[in-house]
């Protein structure tokens, strides 16, 4: 048996010199994040002209265990693999949707679509890498801060710099978040840049000592695969990191890095003695002068002591008090958001979301994982109609649904039609699809789409044959 590599070069072999009218539309990222437990999408669309015919989508998953098929898609039937069976959907004509992912997802997924052109054959591909987290995406799950041990050339304003670090980021390529720092005074600066797992940051001259920090700002916590809600006091360094910069330490060592700086060749050599002498005599001068500061840094310690206690102290308990005023001004704020919301579900639950004004359907044939049955909703009145599955709320999907699906031969759909649904307390008009005979909307009935808030209601006109049924999914809130 070939190898799928050996396959995709002969496919290309076989097309070679040939003109297609084949065209990606849509296509992922070269790196796609995502962490345990979530859902990512795979994007992939494509068209073809008439004189193309679809043979066969396959798409294949590669880590340094091996390869494996995910699912293949042929005659208009998608069919996943037995190990991906409850965890994929086919999107677009060409998309994944891949569920409650694991590290162990990470790896390269293609997709290759195969084409027939007036009875020539040729292969498409395309692929992506997934890396999936666990936990903060650094190498031991914490933020670190760092200064250089030496002193950096910088081309951009040729001049010596010194250089803080943040980080130890495990992303291929870019991470798709950002650190924020805070300088002594807490001023709040951004990064210079990133550089190989690295965010870092460059002082300014003359160096400015004292504790410098960085951190993930809160919003993007969930990009770097931490839980917010989770984030206790217990691990709150793995969202914050600092370092103390030595300014004598720092400013020396940008004047011996200046010393080693290579001389350019036209310079004579009583140039550079007279430079040389000039450097050591600046060097003893600095030296002097960071005694006498030690000294007097030393001085001042002893004397202000008490007033650095006290000035802690008084830090401390305005700290103490602006956390307190925060913690009322959040009450506040979730009182009125309550209240608010107290408000929209008394609005969003009269006329069909009331009690009694719609009729509940439950049934886990429903679920669009769910395969073939005998379901038909031939006999369903013309009303009102709230989904459940399994007792948990439910919506009708709003993307074309595999044939013999959802318990029934041509599963009913929601198309509204480019738009999304109602906001809250709003209703509006779409229609029911049919997917049969290679049609996503064989055959099609009206529907109006009620949010009623916490659930959505449906006034249904059902078909007159059968077998058709009306798919539902969980509702993402």
């Amino acid at each position: 048996m070939l190898s799928l590599s050996l396959i995709f070069v002969l496919a290309g072999a076989f097309s070679c010199g040939m003109v297609y009218s084949f065209q990606w539309e849509t296509q992922p990222d070269p790196v796609v994040y995502s962490c345990n437990g979530k859902q990512v999408t795979f994007p992939w669309s494509f068209k073809t002209q008439s004189q193309e015919r679809v043979v066969d989508i396959h798409w294949i998953f590669d880590s340094e265990w091996g390869s494996q098929m995910v699912a293949t898609m042929a005659h208009d039937n998608f069919l996943p693999t037995a190990p991906y069976g409850k965890r994929v959907r086919h999107v677009t004509n060409g998309g994944l949707l891949l569920r409650d992912v694991t590290t162990e997802d990470s790896g390269n997924l293609t997709i290759e679509v195969n084409v027939d052109t007036d009875g020539s054959f040729h292969s498409h591909q395309d692929s992506v890498f997934l890396q999936v987290g666990d936990g903060l995406m650094t190498q031991d799950h914490t933020l670190k801060a760092s200064q250089d041990p030496v002193a950096l050339w910088d081309n951009s304003t040729q001049r010596w710099t010194i250089r803080l670090t943040c980080g130890h980021f495990l992303f291929r390529g870019q991470p798709p978040v950002k650190v924020a720092w805070t300088n002594p005074e807490l001023g709040t600066l951004p990064s210079s840049g990133y550089d190989n797992g690295d965010f870092y940051l460059t002082l300014r001259t003359p160096v400015a000592g004292g504790n410098y920090t960085c951190q993930v700002p809160p919003y993007l916590l969930s990009d770097v695969c931490v839980d917010d809600n989770n984030n206790s006091n217990n691990n709150k360094n793995a969202v914050i990191a600092s370092v103390f910069v030595d300014e004598l330490k720092a400013r020396l060592s940008l004047v011996e890095a200046e010393q080693k700086t290579p001389r350019t060749p036209y310079e004579t050599s009583e140039t550079s003695c007279q430079s040389c002498k000039a450097l050591e005599a600046a060097d003893e001068e600095l030296k002097k002068e960071n005694e006498q500061l030690k000294e007097d840094l030393d001085s001042l310690k002893q004397t202000h002591e008490k007033d650095v206690d006290i000035l802690s102290k008084s830090i401390n308990d305005s700290r103490l008090m602006f956390e307190q005023e925060l913690q009322s001004v959040r009450q506040a704020f979730r009182d009125e958001l309550q209240s608010l919301w107290n408000k929209t579900e008394q609005h969003s639950l009269s006329g069909p979301c009331a009690f009694g004004s719609h009729t509940v359907l439950d049934s886990s044939q429903r679920s669009v994982d769910y395969g073939d049955g005998s379901l038909c909703d031939k006999n369903l009145a013309v009303g009102w109609y709230r989904f459940l599955l399994n007792g948990a709320d439910a919506v009708i999907p709003t993307t074309c649904v595999a044939k013999n699906h959802c318990g029934t031969d041509a599963p009913l759909w929601l198309d509204l039609q480019g738009g999304v649904l109602p906001a809250v307390g709003t209703e509006k008009a779409a229609r029911a699809c049919a997917h049969w005979s290679n049609k996503c909307c064989h055959w099609e009935s009206p529907v109006t789409v009620r949010n009623c808030g916490s659930f959505v209601v449906y006034r249904l006109t059902p078909f007159s044959h059968c077998s058709l049924a009306y798919c539902t999914e969980p509702r993402n809130n």
